[in-house]
């Protein structure tokens, strides 16, 4: 039992084809907090009104159990990124950037795809923009249905995406957070 839920969909640059993402939630029969069972799945489709093809389930990020997510089309190179909410046994939540592979239809770090250091604090609804040559990741804290609402949190990337900097073999994605 479970439930698939958060879909995003984005025009693939080069071949036209439409793909969507979901996150799909196992259920168990604890309250809502301790489901820490949770994939992505893709699909791709030739019309955004299908018929839609399943591309993976569960699919592999760096962190197990992801949480909420953003695709971002980086329109100068075409290349795909999934921006995610990464949950990390010993650092905890915390945002983290993944290359997709060249089809959109999963993650690339198993292949040694660009991908970020831990960022921000917890993420909700996180989103991804480029504006003048400059890269942003927004993101709220993780109190969405808090009576009291959250703060807004914004990273700026400087460079171009993709292999840069010397970390990690130069596959980093550098960000700086403010």
């Amino acid at each position: 039992m479970g439930g698939y839920y958060r879909p995003k969909i984005v025009q693939h640059p080069r071949s036209g084809e439409w793909v969507l993402w979901m996150r799909w939630l196992v259920l168990n029969n604890g309250p809502l907090s301790q489901h820490h069972n949770t994939f992505y799945l893709s699909a791709s489709a030739p019309h955004i009104s299908g018929p839609w093809t399943l591309g993976q389930r569960n699919i592999s990020t760096q962190y197990c159990d992801p949480g909420d997510f953003f695709l971002f089309v980086d329109e100068p190179s075409g290349d795909g990124y999934l921006l995610y909410t990464a949950r990390d046994p010993k650092a905890g939540r915390h945002l983290r950037i993944e290359a997709l592979r060249s089809d959109f239809l999963s993650s690339a770090w198993e292949m040694g795809g660009a991908s970020s250091p831990f960022f921000g604090d917890v993420g909700e609804a996180p989103a991804m923009f480029q504006r003048r040559g400059v890269y942003y990741a927004v993101w709220g804290g993780f109190c969405c249905f808090c009576m009291s609402g959250e703060q807004g949190h914004l990273c700026q990337q400087w460079k171009s995406f993709g292999p840069n900097g010397t970390e990690n073999g130069g596959r980093y994605i550098h960000l700086l957070c403010a």
